[in-house]
């Protein structure tokens, strides 16, 4: 988590400096080169190692997938259609999760612990040759060539820091989400103190990724729902400290039930939500870098949560 947190402007100016393709592709090549090292070699010197490729891999995809999303959509005139297919994006990712959660188990039963580590690099793999032959938009393509590095690393980041807004709905979006994080580590415990069986925990972690997955594919179902996109945002932030506070003063399987639905489900996706409303604020030649740098604050956030977890 540091090192994502170390590396995400960085690798946010390479995807506008080299172009959005081409930093996922790269990103790609690290997570695999990553994985390969993690199932391979049982040092821990390695795993040290692997670690920091898999962190470069992770902060060169960052950004960079969502940028290269929205100027596609900006060349044909359909930006307005981000909130919803940043929100299939992002189900199709939670999905992907879930079916390796899912596999992962058996596979590590029947084969080892280094099999689904090993495996895991078919997916990256395709992605990364998938990458490859998307077309990039020729906007962006020529801001980004002719721009320095460390200028795009000063002016996205200033960017970011000038735009009011932007701020705004980064903390906002930073904070709910930082928060919410928590579900992750006190869901399985409250189970456990309630009696359910350890065996079960796969399919209700399943069930916990399926909620974030109808959220983050009906996005815009739900702004229409809640009328505007302020009031949906505030929906999603009072629904998990509602679940929070319920399972706290409450404990039960029931209230438990309500904080992995609500402060999983609705919590963790809200981030997505604001990253879609974010991007049609930024101009495209520094998006990747913006982004990047709103991933880097959730990045310190979560850093600063699993100190003092």
């Amino acid at each position: 988590m540091l090192w994502v947190f170390v590396l995400e402007i960085p690798t946010g100016a390479v995807a506008d400096y080299l172009g959005r393709k081409q930093s996922i592709a790269l990103g790609s090549a690290c997570v695999v080169a990553g994985a390969l090292m993690y199932g391979s070699v049982p040092q821990f010197s390695i795993f040290l190692f692997a670690e920091f490729l898999w962190a470069l891999g992770n902060a060169l995809l960052s950004g960079a997938d969502r940028a290269l999303l929205y100027d596609t959509l900006s060349i044909y005139g359909k930006q307005e259609e981000s909130t919803t297919l940043f929100g299939r994006v992002r189900a199709w990712e939670l999905f992907g999760m879930m079916a390796g959660a899912l596999l992962g188990g058996p596979l590590a039963q029947h084969f080892g612990l280094n099999i689904p580590m090993l495996l895991s690099t078919v997916p990256f793999l395709l992605s990364g040759l998938c990458a490859l032959t998307l077309p990039e938009p020729q906007r962006a393509a020529r801001t980004s060539e002719s721009r320095r590095y460390w200028h795009i690393i000063q002016t996205g980041v200033g960017y970011f820091l000038r735009h009011t807004h932007l701020r705004r709905l980064a903390f906002n979006g930073i904070i709910v989400a930082s928060a919410c994080y928590f579900v992750i580590w006190f869901y399985q415990p409250l189970l456990q103190q309630f009696g359910v069986p350890i065996v079960y925990f796969g399919i209700i972690h399943a069930l916990f990724v399926g909620t974030e997955i109808l959220t983050a594919a009906n996005f815009s179902r739900l702004e229409r729902w809640a009328g505007s996109p302020k009031k949906l945002l505030a929906i999603m932030a009072i629904l998990p400290a509602l679940a929070f506070f319920a399972a706290g003063a409450m404990p039960s399987l029931v209230t438990t039930g309500l904080l992995i639905l609500f402060a999983g489900g609705v919590g963790l996706t809200r981030l997505e939500y604001i990253s879609a409303l974010m991007n049609k604020l930024i101009v495209s030649s520094e998006r990747a870098t913006v982004l990047s740098s709103l991933s880097m604050l959730r990045r310190f956030a979560l850093v600063i949560v699993d100190t003092h977890g």
